[in-house]
């Protein structure tokens, strides 16, 4: 298999490296690395996106390739603890793209002493260009059925392998062959940097990427409250986490699943299949919480339409000069600007056939990670068992600990009060 990026892939190729994604999951088990190995071969035969390497031509566009692609090899590490993995996930979030012929993804296993005793953390980790939260989760959920089923040969879900575009005919359509209109675009958007910048505090460019996170989550009653009063307030669990965190950040960026939304039935197919968009809204605080909820969610219901979500595909395209895009990046990432938030909300994970218990596996968390040129603080919300988890990671080179701590507590506080 050989084919040129898709359009949501080479957007975020285009970001430059590191522009990582990646999933850690706790379970208890007994497995062995035989197993483990046996297990993750199969996989890449479902998912043949997993198998695949990233190759540039004499243009130096890239290009997606399973020719001479090594079988994905898990790495083996002796567990240190519950917080081995995340330092481990961290330090995964700043590594470059694995080179040929090694595969795109990386599987890490923090192995216990005694299994029996105590749980194993594993790690998939790759491009963000090759997966989102979704498929991670996918992975997990098809991995431990493999694990224990073991079939004789699986049902390869090859159709984003094949094809290199999968946007919607009408967004397609709107995608300009020459570069003149990013270029317009482009000079516009430097010209309202500059201007902001002049008002900004000056930061030095950041070139350090020391990744980190941390874990908090809701009890199951918090959380079914939480749930049963968004109904009643007619928004969605998104727009009422959103609004928890507005007072703080005017501007939210929402990922967005397009599975579908798009022109080729991915199903649960492994790979990238999500985009995003902004919501502005100053919190008002003369109204009461579920009040400010209310408008978050008409603006939320209005930046997800079609028009909002696809419009940076009708921009940033092949046909826009390599350079010109790296310096569009550059423009993001060089202000170390410590006030751009992205609340990415991955759902009840039962939906997507995750529950607790999975034959021989007791899952007991999940953990998110992502990296990119562009600075931002990521918040990573989902529901497992009737619990809901909130964890943020953030680059600690651009905003300490302490301020991310203060941030996730106040708007926790916040959203804890609406409820009472």
């Amino acid at each position: 298999m050989k084919r040129v990026l898709n359009e949501l892939e080479f957007l975020t190729w285009s970001m430059g490296e590191p522009a990582n994604a990646g999933l850690a999951c706790r379970f208890f088990a007994e497995l062995s690395i035989e197993q483990l190995s046996s297990a993750l071969a199969l996989m890449q035969e479902r998912h043949p996106l997993l198998g695949t390497t990233l190759v540039l031509d004499e243009r130096g566009m890239p290009w997606l390739t399973s020719d001479g692609v090594q079988p994905i090899e898990p790495v083996i590490v002796d567990r240190e603890g519950d917080d081995h993995v995340l330092k481990v996930l961290e330090a995964e979030m700043a590594l470059p793209f694995q080179a040929p012929p090694r595969p795109l993804t990386r599987v890490i296993w923090l192995r216990p002493m005694d299994a029996r005793r105590e749980p194993s953390d594993m790690i998939i980790c790759g491009p963000h260009f090759l997966g989102d939260a979704v498929s991670h989760v996918i992975f997990f959920r098809d991995l431990f059925h493999l694990v224990d089923e073991t079939p004789g040969q699986v049902t390869p879900l090859d159709e984003p392998t094949r094809q290199s575009t999968i946007l919607p005919f009408a967004v397609r359509s709107m995608m300009p062959k020459t570069p003149v209109k990013f270029k317009r675009w482009f000079a516009f958007l430097k010209l309202f940097h500059a201007i902001s910048s002049m008002r900004a505090k000056k930061r030095d460019p950041i070139e350090n990427f020391a990744f980190k996170t941390s874990r908090m989550q809701f009890s199951a009653a918090l959380t079914s409250e939480l749930v049963s009063r968004c109904k009643r307030e007619g928004v969605t669990v998104q727009a009422a986490v959103c609004t928890a965190f507005s007072r703080r950040f005017n501007t939210i960026y929402t990922p967005v699943n397009l599975r579908d939304r798009l022109a080729v039935p991915v199903g649960d197919a492994i790979g990238l299949f999500a985009t995003g968009s902004n919501v502005w809204m100053r919190y008002n605080g003369r109204k009461s919480f579920w009040d400010n909820a209310r408008v978050y969610q008409k603006k939320l219901v209005k930046a997800l339409r079609p028009s909002s979500l696809f419009f940076i595909y009708t921009l940033l395209n092949p046909a826009v000069p390599m350079s010109m895009l790296r310096q569009f990046w550059e423009l993001f990432s060089g202000s170390a600007d410590a006030g751009r938030l992205a609340i990415t909300n991955w759902g009840v994970l039962e939906k997507l056939g995750i529950s607790s218990t999975m034959g021989r596996f007791r899952i007991d968390s999940f953990t998110g990670a992502v990296s990119a040129r562009v600075n931002s603080i990521v918040i990573f919300v989902h529901t497992l068992g009737g619990t809901m988890h909130l964890q943020p990671m953030y680059n600690e080179h651009l905003i300490p600990s302490s301020e991310i701590e203060q941030i996730v507590r106040d708007a926790t506080r916040l959203l804890g009060s609406a409820l009472k």
